[in-house]
């Protein structure tokens, strides 16, 4: 049975390369040869293939380059969305600075002649400091009072320029000469490191002392004027000791300070005459 089928390939095999031959030879009636009419034939399908794989190819590579530049596109617009929404916090910022500058300046009536107005540009309460920036001309100098809105902030510890290092009242080394508001009672403020509470010290225990009492700077220091709001009475407890212990807590919210108030030249134990 092999050997047939071998015999009968190979007789189709003789017969295709006649029929090859032949159509060599053999002319259309349009004058030209049937093996070449065959020949363009059957690349003709190839040559579609090949056209259409081409064009699908530059199809693809289109499309490549197009999302690649509406890539590019999109992060350029996004950049300029966060740059636009940086613009309009900074500028959200300036004005919420220059609302609380111009309600601090109209709290404390009569120093504006001697203050200056700072911008707080770093604030760590916990460690009880404050970076401030001024425009000022001249050197603040060392133990400049500061008010914020809400009463006393701390006083300049250094200056450097338009830098100024400010120490808050809750500096564990701050302290501050303080009275009850009608000055019957004279105590000390001290820091104690936190950010919301002072410890108010030498209260006798027979003081007729309240919660939420408000203290305010005596003047006795040297360092800030009489009556600036300090800070108001949270807890109250008795000892054993001659004294009572009191916790207060500040006038100021350090956190959230924007502008500040350096009274650079404020003769000392003056009263500011504009705090409510």
């Amino acid at each position: 049975m092999t050997e047939v089928r071998l015999f009968l390939l190979r007789i189709a095999l003789v017969w295709v390369v006649l029929e090859l031959l032949a159509a060599t030879q053999a002319m259309t009636p349009e004058g030209e040869r049937v093996a070449w009419r065959w020949a363009r034939a059957a690349a003709q399908p190839l040559a579609l293939a090949a056209s259409g794989v081409g064009a699908a190819a530059v199809e693809v590579a289109t499309a490549v380059r197009d999302g690649s530049q509406l890539l590019v596109d999109n992060r350029r617009l996004q950049l300029e969305m966060e740059e636009l929404r940086t613009r309009n916090l900074l500028l959200r910022e300036d004005l919420a600075a220059l609302r609380e500058g111009s309600r601090l300046l109209d709290t404390v009536v009569g120093l504006e002649p001697a203050a200056v107005v700072g911008r707080c540009v770093f604030r760590d309460p916990t460690r009880g400091r404050m970076e401030v920036r001024v425009g000022s001309p001249f050197t603040i100098p060392k133990d400049t009072p500061v008010l914020g809105a809400g009463g006393l902030v701390g006083r300049v510890v250094e200056a450097r320029g338009g830098s100024v290092w400010v120490q808050l009242l809750t500096h564990p080394a701050a302290a501050t000469a303080v009275q009850t508001a009608n000055g019957s009672l004279q105590a000390l403020a001290t820091g104690t490191g936190g950010t919301d509470r002072l410890d108010i010290q030498y209260v006798p225990r027979t003081a007729d002392l309240l919660q939420g009492e408000v203290f305010v700077t005596s003047g006795a220091d040297g360092i800030y004027p009489a009556g600036v709001p300090v800070a108001s009475v949270v807890s109250i407890r008795e000892t054993e000791e001659a004294f009572l212990e009191v916790r207060a807590a500040p006038g100021v919210e350090f956190a959230r300070l924007r502008v500040v108030l350096l009274l650079p030249g404020m003769v000392k134990g003056a009263r500011p005459g504009g705090w409510q």
